[in-house]
């Protein structure tokens, strides 16, 4: 033991005696070793600074994305629709959570669905919803980033969407760009050594060469290479120092090749999930009239009235509700973009398209809705499903956009029914008494009207002016107040109409006006 020590020893004391010059070759190659290993911790910090620049670009790029799909859903507080465009992102690499909140705090959607209708109380939370409505990085510590951006409805700040996204893959990624870094930092060291150590003079000049390369590379310079063509141990080190670089920028560009595939993921997946989203929302009300066609089929059978023609009825109603369902998956894109392309559509046609969705909730809510033309045309029963939901002919030609005027009416139709159901918890109409809604149509001069009429009480003349404002609401936490706001933008910005509201005797009326088409009836 103590011979083979003692060899050691002697073995080390040769390498490091020899003349002045050797040894100087020596220290050239450990600075040059040296420069090698600040090259690597440089590459390594730069690698740090642009991966956690990508995290927050991801961070606040699926910030505005939730942002930008969760509009529709905040104004309508659905917070059905609102859990199922946050948990579409949940799978998202590194997620921590995604939330909506609206503007007082009241969390509308969360990847945590307790902390659904609960409010922010931190204080980083605290300062955001009394900051202007911009995009802000709340955090941006080694552990995690955290962004919100605004929720906007046609300009108007309606919320804050949240998102969390931890640096732990980051971190993960950077040790073993540090781990392969050094490994590469140590080869270096002792090639560098015992190549000096050997080779003396001749290595001089070609490791300065190599040293002013690795400075440039450190310097950004990623593309260059040594390159000496040599077949000695020089050579042998001027590749193994390209073959280096080369592990270290093929590296970065999987890192960065990664993260464009991610992106990519998460972009198609935000996509899948709004339009699942967008169908499940208006599957909900076909598949439920489908379920009591089924239901009414069995007691029609059970009771002795199930008959052919009662059969044919019931499957040709079934079938409508399918052919809705059908033309729903063409229809939803441009029902939820923000910017579509004006068209000239059938009014008598798309509100009827409208009431065939709430006219099963609304008998269930113990309300009638029927449709009559007053303008001159024929008021004929719909062949279709309702006989009291008339077809006008000539048909009315307005030019908008269809998808958002059956936002309109399906609004106002909300609103009729929950005033009406108030009414009778207020005992201020019979129980047992029918609600009614009446929709009307007909013409003055160059414009259609549309009356939609009922019996819920009317509206308080202290409000009246009031509910087409933003964010008031008469419906306490149940509401919003972006229903008739939207409603009113929709109509007389968008549109070029105008909408009101007044009380008659019972109810109250919202009238809506709208320019016909130059060719204004078919």
């Amino acid at each position: 033991m103590n011979k083979t020590n003692q060899g050691h020893r002697n073995l080390f004391r040769r390498l490091l005696g020899g003349s002045i010059r050797t040894k100087l070759i020596v220290g050239i190659a450990l600075v040059h070793a040296i420069l090698m290993s600040i090259f690597v911790f440089d590459l390594v910090e730069r690698q740090s600074v642009f991966l956690k620049g990508q995290t927050v670009s991801q961070t606040t790029s699926l910030a505005e994305t939730l942002a930008a799909n969760s509009t529709s859903w905040v104004l309508a507080s659905d917070f059905i629709g609102l859990d199922e465009v946050i948990h579409s992102q949940s799978k998202y690499p590194g997620l921590l959570y995604a939330m909506v909140v609206d503007k007082d705090g009241c969390i509308l959607g969360h990847t945590d669905a307790s902390m659904v209708k609960k409010y922010l109380n931190d204080s980083i939370s605290l300062h955001l919803l009394h900051t202007q409505p911009r995009e802000i990085i709340l955090l941006n510590n080694s552990k995690l980033v955290d962004v919100a951006v605004p929720v906007l409805a046609n300009g108007q700040h309606i919320g804050w969407a949240r998102v969390s996204i931890s640096h732990q893959r980051l971190l993960d990624n950077l040790k073993l760009i540090t781990r392969d870094g050094l490994i590469y930092t140590v080869f270096a060291i002792i090639a560098g050594s015992i190549f000096a150590f050997f080779m003396a003079r001749r290595l001089t000049g070609g490791l300065q060469h190599i040293v002013g390369i690795a400075e440039r590379v450190s310097h950004g310079e990623l593309h260059l290479r040594s390159q000496l063509n040599r077949i000695d141990e020089l050579g042998t080190l001027s590749k193994d120092f390209d073959s280096m670089l080369d592990s270290l920028q093929q590296r970065g560009e999987e890192l960065r090749q990664a993260q464009d595939e991610r992106m990519i993921q998460q972009s198609k997946m935000a996509a899948i999930g709004e339009m699942i989203g967008a169908i499940a929302h208006q599957w909900r009300q076909p598949l439920n009239a489908i379920s009591l066609i089924v239901m009414d089929l069995k007691d029609a059978y059970e009771f002795g009235e199930f008959s052919k023609d009662y059969l044919f009825n019931s499957a040709q109603k079934t079938m409508e509700q399918i052919k809705y369902m059908s033309s729903t998956i063409d229809d939803f894109r441009n029902f939820f973009k923000p910017s579509k392309e004006k068209v000239v559509f059938k009014l008598n046609t798309t509100i009827k398209e409208v009431i065939s969705l709430v006219h099963d909730q609304l008998l269930k809510a113990n309300i009638n809705i029927a449709m009559v033309c007053k303008y001159g045309a024929v008021s004929k029963p719909s062949e279709e499903r309702y006989s009291e939901i008339c077809t006008c002919e000539p048909e009315l030609m307005c030019y908008g956009y269809p998808n958002e005027f059956k936002q309109v009416i399906i609004n106002i139709f909300g609103n009729s029914r929950d005033a009406i159901v108030k009414n009778r918890q207020r005992y201020a109409m019979d129980a047992k008494e029918s609600g009614e809604i009446l929709v009307a149509l007909s013409k003055i001069d160059n414009h259609a009207i549309l009356e939609i009429k009922d019996n819920g009480g009317g509206i308080s003349e202290d409000i009246i002016d009031k509910i087409f404002d933003s964010y008031y609401t008469t419906k306490g936490d149940e509401g919003t107040g972006m229903g008739l706001y939207m409603s009113k933008i929709i109509i007389e910005q968008n549109m070029n109409g105008r909408i009101y509201v007044s009380n008659i005797e019972k109810g109250a009326v919202f009238t809506i006006e709208l320019p016909l088409d130059s060719v204004d009836s078919c």
